[in-house]
């Protein structure tokens, strides 16, 4: 694979400015957040819990791999962009968006919690899901590679709609969960795939598996899915 690195860097630069609707909702959803602290803070609202406003930042980490295959693709190509600098421009996309908002949740995660643990119960990923357990660096890093691989996951998805199987897929992942929930072995298997890339106690194993399932899918999208892709 010839890789053009200023190409793609070129690329990642032009899907940046065409995901404004992805910024639009991810700063609505955090003001949002924000607005419900204040209002527990002067109490206006009683709750024993609220989602942390750092957590709102994932929905740059959801809209922007559904926008970048959807509707970017096909603007890149017809300015003569080519697959393989698309393919490697969304991977420098998806790296940053994925440090911004870990380093963002995170954040967010220790200004709400040494300003407004009296007020109620704040809750955050990086503590629901053990991260911070283990210091903010090692939690920044566990929360950075669940992000890439939840946002290439996501683009390898919306990619797939394009085709057949990707229909197919979509009634595989859904009979997957109605499958595997009720019937305890299967259920077993996909608690255990679950704590393997979120809640495993051991920082590199959790890191890893992401990594490798990261690289697995998009293999998956350039090998198969965007060498098919037709604009």
């Amino acid at each position: 694979m010839n890789v053009n690195f200023k190409k793609a860097w070129a690329i990642s630069k032009i899907n940046f400015r065409h995901l404004k609707a992805a910024y639009i909702i991810t700063v609505c959803l955090m003001l949002t957040g924000v607005a419900n602290l204040i209002l527990i803070m002067t109490g206006l609202n009683v709750t024993s819990g609220i989602v942390d406003p750092g957590n709102y930042a994932y929905g740059a980490a959801i809209f922007a791999p559904i926008f970048i295959p959807a509707i970017n693709f096909k603007k890149i190509m017809h300015l003569n962009g080519k697959k393989t600098d698309f393919f490697w421009g969304c991977l420098f996309n998806y790296i940053i968006i994925a440090a911004v908002v870990s380093f963002t949740d995170i954040l967010v995660y220790i200004v709400t919690k040494n300003t407004c643990s009296s007020y109620g119960y704040v809750i955050n990923l990086v503590q629901a899901f053990g991260w911070i357990a283990h210091g903010i660096v090692p939690a920044f890093f566990q929360q950075f590679f669940f992000i890439l691989l939840f946002e290439i996951f996501i683009h390898t998805l919306t990619a797939m709609q394009n085709f057949w199987f990707g229909w197919v897929t979509d009634v595989a992942l859904v009979a997957i969960i109605s499958v595997f929930t009720p019937i305890p072995v299967l259920r077993s298997a996909l608690v255990w795939f679950f704590y393997m890339i979120i809640f495993n106690p051991t920082v590199m194993i959790q890191i890893i598996s992401c990594i490798v399932l990261s690289a697995f899918l998009f293999a998956l999208y350039y090998l198969f899915i965007l060498k098919e892709q037709r604009i």
